[in-house]
């Protein structure tokens, strides 16, 4: 396993799996020292041990030695290294003596550790550079990381005869030198003279990034010319250290699946591979299988990749089969590399298996309604089977009138249901029972069922219990006649009314519901009054209604609904009331009408709408209306009005507009009597001046102009010429014309008509 970095504070989340690779790591990985010199290297250890580790040097002999602790007399040569210094660097010093016997020795690291768990061992070579004759002095070896670069030193180990050039060779593989960086590009050459000799020199060297996991050495040389060095070289060996290891590229990094369902996560390689690298995945189990390739039959296990394709993702397809438990499970996939750098490299991945299944109560039927004094039952299991015993408690019947017993068998009332592993599917009945009161409301009682036992400890669920009132409202208030036909409920303040407000009142022909306090009713509340002919509900606050409110009012012949709140109408509200004669809505909120909310109310004779806020009306928004006598729609905010909105009301006689901002008005009907508001008609001609006279055997002239502008081109056509009178609309053309014409845009501009009257013989004018 590679050096962790320092930076990775948690390793828990490195998604790598592979072997420890204990080792020493030496740096630089060779060194040369000049005669009566010394240089130094660090050690460290490449992972951490599970006891102290002491590492012995050596090899030393023939003038060169090394010590390993400066403060203390004399050369030491061992190193200690505890569970947490590990991995600090610790130094050791070289030393070559005057006039060494030996040009290089090859330094041994040995180390040692209880039960020998880290047992490694590391060489080092050291040169030797004889200080009196032509050599150069630089380093055996340099590390630099890829993508990084580092500096070496060079300078000379004598004093030279003249000036010295040092050229650099062998770059490659992404690695460059640079010997002088103030200058623009990379330069290999380095200048010594008899003065500077000694005065070392910098050489940066810099690596490329490559796609691989390797490591590469490459060995640069070093060739004086100039003085007595014409014949001197020196090798360095630079090794390029990765920033890629050799890993699997999991996405996502874990995987979830639902039960009965299926996933796809890719695997790819994080590095160039060295030869093809073959991947199986293993470790699946609890209803988890995987398919590497699901274009072959059967389940497959592996993946390939090449020095090609090692990059791409391949899916591995992850599936789950379904259990009736509602616990998630999750499996750990192992994913083991074979091929070149990728033998020992094995990672897993978490897959966590979504169960569908939440513990869960499961009621039928979802709610239930019993009457008063009535009984009725619901039945209850669990909806995944539990990992033990499970006990669920009905409660929330205190103060209400609703009691339950969930064992008949025994003498008192139960209010518990016990369930375990074998039985948790099978439903089990809920009795309810429906106690008396004195009001005249239906009641809502929420039962609440608490689990307990396995996984179901936190399960808690609601089952809405309706109580019917066996009472009617205009009973209970007495309110209702003898005969059983009217019931007068002004004023009683009421807020709400249920759906069985009414129950038993098939009889009843008029209702009152004036001034109570009502602001909404359920869609079913008159459902049972089918011979109802007079309802009242003004002076209410009522804002919306049920679209199906008034079905089954067939009978229905008045119906008032002024002072309430409402701002709009159902389109199929009125649907249904065929036989309804008067509507009045006056004194509400409602700003517009739907087109056809009218339609069948072919019976009706009077409408109200008055005091409204209504700024528009649709075209046919009366039409079918061919019994109405009274239309109010007087107060409103009604600025036009469509041409023929009254021309299907045939026995309109009452008409009421006054308080709109209207100027003119649509078509009449000339069945209406009685008109609030003296305006011109918004369709008329305006004829200049309305009368003329002529001399016989003369012409005179009238203008003509349209009094509103049209939708489209009109015509106007002068008819009536009689008794030698005769008109022309265009002068300009042969023959007397009798028409004009107006467009959108010219409506306004007055046409001249000429009139002519012929001489006769005799004295008497002629109109």
């Amino acid at each position: 396993m590679p050096i962790i970095p320092q930076s990775v504070a948690n390793t828990d989340n490195v998604n790598v799996n592979l072997p420890v690779c204990y080792a020493l790591v030496l740096a630089p990985r060779a060194v040369a020292t000049v005669e009566g010199g010394t240089s130094t290297y660090t050690v460290q250890l490449s992972a951490q041990p599970s006891s102290d580790v002491t590492v012995t040097v050596g090899g030393m002999g023939s003038g060169i030695t090394v010590d390993t602790d400066s403060v203390m007399q004399g050369d030491q040569a061992t190193l200690g290294f505890t569970t947490t210094n590990w991995n600090t660097a610790q130094t050791v010093t070289v030393a070559v003596a005057e006039n060494a016997s030996a040009e290089a020795v090859t330094l041994t690291h040995t180390t040692t550790s209880m039960g020998y768990t880290y047992s490694v061992s590391q060489s080092l070579r050291v040169t030797a550079i004889d200080n009196g004759a032509p050599g150069l002095v630089l380093p055996v070896a340099v590390t630099v990381a890829e993508a990084g670069s580092a500096i070496y030193m060079v300078r000379l180990a004598k004093e030279p005869a003249a000036a010295v050039t040092v050229t650099v060779h062998g770059m490659g593989s992404g690695v460059s030198v640079d010997t002088d960086g103030g200058m623009e590009g990379e330069q290999a050459s380095l200048s010594f003279t008899t003065s500077n000799w000694q005065t070392e020199q910098p050489v940066t060297v810099s690596a490329a990034a490559d796609a691989d996991a390797r490591s590469e050495e490459v060995t640069l040389t070093h060739t004086a010319t100039g003085g007595d060095y014409g014949s001197v070289t020196a090798p360095l060996v630079v090794t390029v250290t990765e920033d890629e290891t050799a890993s699997l590229v999991f996405s996502p990094a874990a995987m979830t699946v639902a039960e009965a369902g299926s996933a796809i996560y890719m695997v790819q390689l994080a590095t160039l591979p060295t030869e093809p690298v073959t991947v199986t995945v293993s470790g699946m189990g609890s209803g988890v299988s995987v398919d590497t390739d699901g274009g072959m039959q059967g389940t497959q296990t592996t993946l390939s990749f090449t020095t090609s394709n090692w990059n791409t993702g391949q899916p591995v397809i992850v599936s789950a089969t379904a259990d009736e438990n509602a616990t998630s499970e999750e499996v750990t996939l192992t994913h083991t590399a074979a091929g070149g750098e990728y033998a020992m490299v094995s990672q897993e991945l978490a897959v966590t298996v979504a169960d569908n299944e939440t513990p869960g109560l499961v009621f039928s039927p979802t709610e239930l309604t019993v009457a008063e004094t009535g009984r009725a039952a619901y039945k209850v299991k669990l909806a995944s089977q539990p990992t033990a015993a499970v006990t669920v408690t009905v409660s929330g019947m205190g103060g209400s009138n609703v009691s339950v017993d969930t064992d008949s068998s025994m003498d008192e009332e139960q209010t518990t249901l016990s369930f375990t592993t074998g039985n948790w599917n099978r439903e089990q009945t809920v009795r309810v029972r429906g106690l008396d009161d004195a009001n005249i409301s239906s009641e809502m009682v929420t039962l609440t069922h608490s689990a307990g036992g396995g996984d179901y400890g936190s399960v808690s669920q609601e089952f809405v219990v309706t109580v019917t009132d066996d009472d009617n409202i205009c009973e209970n208030l007495s309110a209702l006649n003898d005969a059983g036909t009217s019931c007068d409920l002004s004023r009683q303040g009421i807020e709400p009314l249920s759906s069985d407000s009414f129950n038993g009142l098939s009889k009843l022909r008029t209702l009152i519901l004036d001034r109570n306090e009502l602001s909404s009713l359920p869609e079913d509340v008159f459902a049972d009054l089918s011979n109802l002919r007079t309802l009242r509900m003004s002076n209410n606050n009522l804002s919306s209604l049920p679209e199906d409110v008034f079905d089954g009012l067939s009978n229905l012949r008045t119906l008032r609904m002024s002072n309430n709140n409402l701002s709009s109408l159902p389109e199929d509200v009125f649907d249904g009331l065929s036989n309804l004669q008067t509507l009045i809505l006056g004194s509400n909120e409602l700003s517009n009408l739907p087109e056809d909310v009218f339609a069948g109310l072919s019976n009706l004779q009077t409408l109200i709408l008055d005091e409204n806020n209504l700024s528009s009306l649709p075209a046919d928004v009366f039409d079918g209306l061919s019994n109405l006598q009274i239309l109010h729609l007087w107060t409103n905010e009604l600025s036009s009005l469509p041409e023929d909105i009254f021309a299907d009301l045939p026995n309109l006689q009452t008409l009421s507009l006054s308080g709109n901002n209207l100027t003119c008005l649509p078509n009449i009907p000339p069945t209406v009597t009685t008109i609030d508001v003296n305006l011109p008609g918004c369709y008329t001609l305006v004829l200049s001046p309305s009368e003329v006279g002529v001399v016989e055997a003369g012409s005179t002239t009238y203008t003509v102009k349209l009094a509103s502008q049209p939708m489209e081109a009109v015509t106007v056509t002068v008819h009536g010429m009689d008794n030698g009178v005769s008109v022309d609309t265009d002068g300009g053309m042969g023959g007397q014309q009798t028409s004009l014409s107006f467009t959108t845009s010219n409506w306004e501009t007055e046409q001249t008509v000429t009139v002519r009257a012929a001489d006769d013989a005799n004295a008497s004018p002629e109109t």
